[in-house]
């Protein structure tokens, strides 16, 4: 799902295509089709599909890609996210449990331009480096489940998605049964997987790890917050699945969420003042962390 404006995008699709997975399906936007498809030319691999629809919605494009998906298990991955050469087999690995039906891995941040992090990517680099900290920690004590299945790498189980529930479901969710909701995915595909029965897996070897890239400006905290307010919604739906069904994995999964969510909201305010008081006035603009990753 992308509108290939990414500077590093053309290396991102070189990197997916190194672990050689049978196909590649892009979803843009009708206008921006044109573009990705020079992009695809240039690069010169039939293995990529390139799909598009007229509006923008993460859960449209979403749906239109896995409806075309023909192999057993497939990987959701946003246009930022550099693979190593061992990625795609190392997220798949889990799936030798039958119980599961999702995988995420760990992460880290790539410096946009250069080798050195901008602020705000640092402050990036601090929530997934939490991020990859508290999955751990959940995995362990808690049967193998996490917060959620990341939108940045994620793979499930293909079957898992392909009845006409979840697309009436997926498509046309609505909140407080008036809103419709049209933003990112991970945490619908979570919860439907959930849902149905199946587990998740968090996978921690250093193969799996991508180096994701993040707004380096303070367009980041947008996107924060969008994803917290996404996030909130979802797990409020647990609490109330888990006391409808009365099922001790369900409610644990669901106040584990919960604890760690204000948990990391608490952190990421913490670290936000930290380099606040630590910057100029120019952090807003061009200021830039130095030393080599």
């Amino acid at each position: 799902m992308t509108l290939g404006t990414e500077p590093h995008f053309r290396q991102v699709i070189q990197g997916w295509l190194r672990t050689e997975p049978k196909s590649i399906i892009i979803t843009t936007l009708e206008a921006r089709r044109t573009y990705i498809e020079g992009l695809v030319e240039e690069i010169g691999d039939s293995r990529i599909i390139v799909m598009a629809v007229e509006t923008a919605s993460y859960r449209r494009q979403c749906y239109e890609a896995i409806s075309k998906v023909t192999t057993a298990f497939f990987v959701v991955v946003d246009d930022r996210s550099l693979w190593g050469v061992s990625t795609l087999d190392n997220i798949l690995a889990p799936f030798r449990d039958p119980r599961v039906g999702g995988v995420t891995g760990l992460q880290a941040v790539k410096p946009r331009n250069g080798n050195t992090l901008t602020q705000w990517e640092t402050f990036g680099a601090l929530n997934l480096a939490r991020r990859n900290v508290l999955h751990s920690a959940l995995a362990f004590f808690n049967k193998g489940q996490v917060l959620n299945l990341s939108g940045r790498l994620s793979a499930y189980w293909t079957c898992i998605y392909k009845d006409r529930g979840f697309r009436d479901a997926f498509l046309h969710e609505l909140w407080l049964g008036r809103f419709p909701i049209t933003t990112r995915d991970d945490n619908a595909l979570t919860t439907w997987l959930l849902h149905k029965g199946w587990r998740i897996a968090f996978q921690n070897s250093p193969g799996v790890i991508i180096a994701a890239g993040i707004s380096p400006n303070w367009l980041y905290t947008r996107q924060l917050l969008r994803w917290l307010r996404d996030t909130l919604r979802y797990y409020l739906l647990d609490i109330t699945f888990a006391f409808k069904m009365r099922e001790k994995d369900h409610l644990l999964r669901a106040v584990l969420n919960i604890v760690v969510y204000f948990m990391t909201d608490f952190a990421m305010i913490f670290e936000l003042a930290f380099l606040l008081s630590v910057s100029t006035a120019s952090w807003l603009g061009q200021g830039e962390i130095t030393g080599k990753r």
